[in-house]
Formats: structure tokens, sequence, C-alpha cells
């Protein structure tokens, strides 16, 4: 992790460690630069799992099945895991 705040320009280079306020703050700017869900950028990941705090998400899958309403698919989710192909076989059962 420290080698990923170097490279990132966020970790001092003396190797003295952060100060607690500041590591919160430098943790949440490179979570919202590396890890935050682009919907313009799409790719393998969003092709195999569904996220079920995400309503676009899940409003596709129900537009896929429509039989079923939105609380079954967000219950099926819960309950079968995010990875598409547990959640679509469970539901074309």
């Amino acid at each position: 992790m420290r080698s990923f705040f170097i490279w990132a320009g966020l970790y001092p280079l003396t190797g003295t460690k952060i100060p607690r306020q500041l590591a919160g703050f430098f943790w949440e700017r490179c979570y919202k630069i590396f890890f935050m869900d682009n919907k313009q950028n799409t790719g393998v990941q969003d092709d195999i799992r569904v996220d079920v705090n995400d309503p676009s998400e899940v409003e596709y899958v129900h537009r896929q099945y429509p039989g079923y309403t939105h609380q079954e698919i967000i219950d099926a989710i819960k309950k079968f895991g995010p990875m598409r192909s547990d959640i679509e076989a469970h539901l074309k059962k």
C-alpha cells in the first residue's frame, strides 16, 4: 500500500507517517479517483456482476425479466450474490 501512496504522490518521501487527519482525506481522494463507478466505462466486471445498491442495474435486470418485481430481483441478488449468472439461473426457473 505504501508504494501506491508513493506512486500517487500522497506519501511523504521522508518515510514519516501521514497524520491521521490527512490519511482519511487521502484515502477518500484515491477512492474517488480510482474506484468510483463510471457509467461510461463499462467492462467485464460490469457484465458479470449486479450491484444491488444501483437502481439502474436492478432496473436493467427487471427489463430482462419483467415477470418479477423489483423487490423480488433485489431479494434474489441478496440471496444468490452479485454474480449475474447465478441470479439469471434462479430467475429463469
